[in-house]
């Protein structure tokens, strides 16, 4: 299959290491348009190599680009990740690539909860003392945490 030179690498070996993209198969810069990223890395010596990036509007175009690439002496790692819903998920379609940390803020939104009602749930005369308590943090985090056993 032929194929055109996406990114080359002259590395240690005085070799160009690249990452080739067979023809007909086209990429995009246009962020609206991401589908699918294939993240590669090309070898320049045993312990390094230089990483790059290419993006593509059709995730069966990023699949052969991937399959085409995967096996050559020269890349030494592709992986995919896929945009779904302006989020980065991992080529699985459901694991976030970069997953955000819970927040108290978060558990607050989704509950429908303020501070005024968490001061109460624990106790506290009122939310000024709930706010300068050396325990809002560890009662915060305890909050988090049972959200996220309640969700598994």
């Amino acid at each position: 299959m032929k194929s055109n030179t996406y990114k080359a690498l002259l590395n240690k070996n005085k070799k160009y290491s690249t990452f080739e993209i067979p023809e007909g198969i086209s990429f995009t810069r246009t962020t609206k348009k991401i589908k699918a990223a294939l993240h590669f890395s090309l070898y320049y010596s045993e312990d390094s190599g230089e990483a790059g990036m290419v993006c593509f509007e059709n995730v069966e175009d990023a699949k052969i680009v991937m399959d085409f690439n995967k096996n050559r002496p020269d890349v030494k790692a592709v992986r995919m990740t896929l945009k779904i819903d302006n989020e980065w998920y991992k080529e699985d379609g459901v694991t976030l690539e970069n997953p955000k940390e819970l927040t108290i803020w978060d558990v607050k939104r989704e509950l429908k909860i303020t501070d005024v009602e968490i001061s109460k749930m624990f106790g506290f005369a009122n939310l000024g003392s709930y706010n300068t308590s050396s325990a809002k943090k560890r009662y915060e985090s305890g909050i988090v945490e049972l959200f996220k056993l309640m969700k598994k």
